[in-house]
């Protein structure tokens, strides 16, 4: 969005509460994402979603929940950066 309103709060959902998945996906991915506490550095509590990326399901589940929240919006670009350096 180019006012920088994301695109849940665009769509009149709340990120958190308007998340378009179901409860069972929303309970599988919190399983497997990873809190690595104090990395890179003390206080801060990375989120590792390898686990994410090793289950092909799961990442399918995951992306659609994402293109779900976007909704009718005109995407052209997704980019992500992993804090390794890995871009999506």
């Amino acid at each position: 969005m180019s006012n920088g309103e994301p695109l849940a709060l665009a769509a009149g959902r709340s990120p958190v509460h308007g998340c378009p998945m179901d409860s069972k996906t929303q309970a599988r991915l919190r399983a497997a994402i990873r809190d690595v506490p104090d990395f890179p550095q003390p206080g801060v509590m990375f989120k590792d979603i390898t686990p994410v990326l090793a289950d092909p399901a799961l990442m399918h589940d995951a992306i659609e929940a994402m293109a779900d929240l976007a909704g009718s919006q005109q995407v052209d670009k997704v980019v992500g950066i992993d804090a390794r350096g890995f871009i999506f």
